[in-house]
């Protein structure tokens, strides 16, 4: 399991940071699920990151139900400059079972993590990092099971706290999966994606996100399971090693409402950097290469290197008119400018993240 959560600013000196990129370069089957358990850890380990950070945020706030074991506990997933943990952690989500509620969820969730005996954990570190855990999971050799009790018993408490604002939210990840449906149907998950990740970018084929621990992933025929979390938790949690389905946890995004979104210019910038998102909105209106260095204020060369990257993404097309080269947006180009006036994504600004 890898969770993204450890800003650039808190990773150990002189650690580099990675990137994850996930090839995307096929149609595959999608389901988005409306499971809770991803949620709680997340917000766990949020309020552990600020509690070390010193913020008073609503996520540290909420950790203080937890006792002093359960903390330590959690802190295993939250050690600064990793982002692995062991696959038991990820939710198993049964999707040939009948809706069930939340709090059902939550239970069997909780029940298969206290089931795990020593030998599965032991086995699943192993397995998680090749033979060589890090020093902070080699610590629980001592007494695997009662790490994984207290930090259970942690994800109880902080359910207790959440379990109304879960409810409250209902609406946002019923938007969110209209969102992923239409982007599926537009051939634009990719993106969808790169902008659902806190930190996502765009990428050839695919999409990257910044990662202490960064893989390359191919998706292929495997299932994507997408899964909501509360909005206002800026991280995600995946699974990209599972051989039938890939897990892809991340925070949902209410829609504007009405009018344009003063972060969408921002997060567009974000998802393709400033220079490629300038250029892509200028090629909406056919544009020459020399036309496009005067506006951005860019050397013909910087934009030929950005241009390259847009064609290759499949967001841009180049023509050649005589001695002239055109850049025109491409339908998928199109789709994304769209999706960012449509759909741009913001804090969730009532409840209790707001």
């Amino acid at each position: 399991m890898t969770l993204d959560l450890v800003p650039e600013a808190t990773m150990p000196p002189g650690h580099r940071l990675r990137s994850t990129h996930v090839l995307l370069d096929r149609a595959v089957p999608v389901r988005v699920v409306d499971d809770p358990y991803a949620s709680v850890l997340a917000l766990a380990c949020a309020g552990l990151r600020d509690r070390a950070l010193g913020r008073d945020s609503v996520f540290a706030r909420a950790c203080s139900v937890l006792r002093a074991e359960s903390l330590v506990a959690l802190g295993r997933v939250v050690e600064p400059g990793a982002s692995l943990s062991p696959d038991c952690l990820t939710p198993v989500v049964d999707l040939t079972a009948s809706t069930m509620s939340a709090g059902k969820a939550m239970r069997e969730h909780l029940d298969r993590l206290r089931s795990t005996s020593a030998a599965e954990l032991g086995a699943d570190v192993e397995q998680t990092f090749d033979g060589h855990p890090p020093p902070h999971w080699d610590a629980i050799r001592s007494a695997p099971r009662r790490w994984l009790h207290e930090l259970t018993d942690g994800l109880e408490l902080l359910w207790e706290v959440v379990a109304a604002e879960w409810d409250r939210q209902r609406g946002l990840r019923e938007e969110e999966a209209q969102r992923i449906g239409q982007a599926a149907v537009t051939g634009s998950l990719d993106v969808a994606l790169a902008a659902a990740h806190p930190r996502g970018r765009t990428a050839p084929s695919g999409f990257e996100f910044p990662d202490p621990d960064g893989i390359d992933s191919r998706i292929g025929r495997r299932t994507l399971l997408l899964n909501p979390l509360l909005a206002g938790l800026h991280l995600t949690v995946a699974n990209l090693d599972r051989p039938d389905e890939v897990y892809f946890a991340y925070p949902a995004r209410p829609r504007p409402g009405g009018g344009p979104d003063p972060d969408a210019d921002a997060e567009l910038d974000a998802l393709l950097s400033t220079p490629r998102a300038q250029l892509l909105r200028l090629a909406e209106h056919d544009r020459v290469m020399s036309e496009l260095a005067r506006a951005t204020h860019l050397t013909p060369a910087a934009v030929t290197h950005h241009i390259d990257w847009l064609v290759r993404c499949g967001l841009v097309v180049r023509h050649r008119e005589g001695r002239m080269v055109r850049v025109t947006t491409t339908a998928r180009g199109r789709r994304l400018l769209a999706l960012y006036g449509s759909f741009a994504g913001r804090e969730v600004r009532s409840g209790a993240f707001g």
